[in-house]
């Protein structure tokens, strides 16, 4: 009478209490949430999750084990109660550092180096899959307006120098934040820039002097995030982002019957505090002109150019196609389609992607077009399996998505889907997108980060990678999405300041290999 029950949050505690003490349920599968709370490791939960029932647990993805995350307190609990308690871990990336796999090697036997701890290798792919090099140029319209952003952070760097001289640490952090030299700019990303600003409210005593120069910090940090949107992304990208933005900080008044009135938003400070500042800082304020005239001439021949010209969110709303009457219901309180100004916002901007991704005159970046050539090719040779296109990012997923259901889908009769974790997307919808491109529904499917792990996928056989991971041990998680049937193709399309990042992933994936292989020796 074997039985198996699968636990997650939807079973209640009361039916998982008798499924763990009933004898017959030979194995039990878990979210590592779920297993922790259930033994009690998690603050205010009360255990009952007994392991001494159990001969063995299996950590899937244990490279997760890391900090307070589930693995490690359970690990932890196996390791001081449980001994007789065998242990399984499995990982196509187990440590991408010596340091990761010593910690790995304690979580499993502590100081105890008599403690055995074994490697299987396992192969599962019936073939050896081919990494594909595809250097992409970029364009002279990307070149030429990321050249004009950037000239942008030039100017606010070099006054946010001026404010830091008194300072001569602060003032080599401030140096470091921009480097122009050779052929690829760079501008130090937000992170970078909210380290320094830290430090700067740490060391600056004068309060008026201090907030204008970590005003500057952030402004040079927030130009480098568009610019990296425009040059490493695409025009939608930098349109979509800069222009929900634009909009919050704006645009968020509607016209009601004798006043504009703001809509209810839950969002709206976190999206238009740049705009804000510059607006409230003297020094700074002359540079809206200069980034908004940016974002006219991106948008030039779009239907994000109304961002610019709407004078407030009913009018943009109209622009797009909303109906007066679902803006009635939204100035009436949010009792119709919009429920807030946020839904609406959000609903521009999808009517804005959609009208652009339609354009067959528009070309957004050469990533995107170089995705198109890809998928256009896999269809018109009618190719065996079905393609996972990579993104960071969900609106521009989205947008692949579409851009390549207006070219190719009428073409070819196909249609493409999307997919994105919860915070984006229904676990039901995901899922279906995936079960659909799975049965072959979906010649190609558009995807966030989110496919990277725990996912499989039958008949995927190409894996084309538009942004390149920072990490090792991602990129082997995204190879392992495709050719588990067959040959998998993975093609990384490098631009030219990417390409090195791809090489030094390259060489990290090897390293690990070797790493893993003086470890454990016979």
């Amino acid at each position: 009478d074997f039985k198996k029950a699968a636990l997650h949050g939807n079973v209640a505690r009361k039916k998982r209490a008798e499924i763990y003490g009933d004898s017959r349920a030979l194995l039990c599968v878990a979210t590592g949430q779920m297993a922790a709370r259930d033994m009690g490791l998690v603050k205010g939960a009360e255990a009952i999750l007994d392991l001494s029932q159990f001969s063995m647990v299996i950590f899937d993805e244990i490279h997760q084990a890391k900090g307070n995350d589930c693995y490690v307190l359970m690990l932890e609990e196996i390791r001081r109660h449980f001994g007789g308690c065998k242990v399984l871990c499995l990982s196509a990336t187990p440590a991408e550092t010596k340091r990761d796999l010593d910690n790995l090697l304690y979580l499993l036997r502590g100081n105890d180096l008599r403690e055995r701890v074994g490697l299987i290798k396992v192969r599962v792919d019936p073939q050896p899959k081919k990494m594909i090099k595809v250097p992409v140029p970029l364009s002279p319209d990307i070149l030429y307006f990321s050249k004009k952003l950037y000239e942008v952070a030039v100017c606010l760097h070099k006054r946010a120098l001026e404010l830091s001289q008194p300072y001569p640490d602060i003032e080599r952090e401030v140096r470091a934040l921009l480097n122009g030299e050779g052929d690829s700019p760079w501008i130090a990303p937000e992170n970078v820039t909210k380290r320094l600003v830290s430090q700067v409210r740490r060391s600056v005593q004068y309060r008026a002097w201090r907030d204008n120069l970590i005003e500057h910090i952030y402004a040079v940090g927030a130009v480098g995030r568009y610019w990296r949107y425009l040059l490493g992304t695409g025009k939608f990208f930098f349109l979509d982002r800069m222009g929900r933005d634009l909009v919050y900080a704006f645009k968020v008044a509607i016209r009601g019957e004798r006043e504009l009135r703001r809509p209810k938003l839950r969002r709206g400070s976190d999206n238009s505090w740049f705009f804000n500042m510059l607006r409230r800082n003297g020094e700074l304020r002359p540079f809206i002109g200069r980034i908004t005239a940016i974002y006219r001439e991106v948008s030039e021949g779009s239907g994000f150019s109304s961002v610019l010209k709407a004078s407030n969110l009913s009018e943009l709303a109209i622009e797009t196609g909303v109906s007066r009457s679902d803006l009635e219901d939204l100035k009436r309180g949010g009792s119709g389609r919009y429920k807030s100004g946020d839904a609406l916002i959000k609903d521009i901007f999808a009517r804005l992607r959609a009208s652009l991704s339609r354009d067959a005159e528009w070309r957004d970046h050469p990533l995107t077009e170089r995705i198109v050539d890809i998928v256009e090719s896999h269809l018109r040779y009618d190719r065996a399996g079905s393609i996972i296109v990579e993104s960071n990012f969900y609106e521009d997923a989205l947008f692949i998505s579409e851009v390549l259901g207006g070219r190719l889908g009428e073409l070819y009769g196909v249609n493409f889907c999307t997919v994105a974790g919860s915070q984006y997307m229904g676990h039901r919808t995901a899922r279906e997108n995936i079960a659909g491109f799975a049965a072959g529904n979906f010649p190609a499917m558009a995807s966030t980060t989110f496919i990277g792990e725990g996912h499989h996928i039958p008949g995927a056989s190409t894996l084309i990678i538009k942004h390149q991971p920072h990490r090792a041990s991602q990129l082997q998680q995204f190879r392992g999405r495709v050719g588990r049937e067959g040959v998998g193709l993975i093609y990384n399309l490098l631009l030219p300041q990417g390409e090195r990042a791809f090489m030094v992933n390259m060489r990290r994936l090897k390293e690990m290999q070797r790493l893993i292989d003086r470890t454990f020796v016979d």
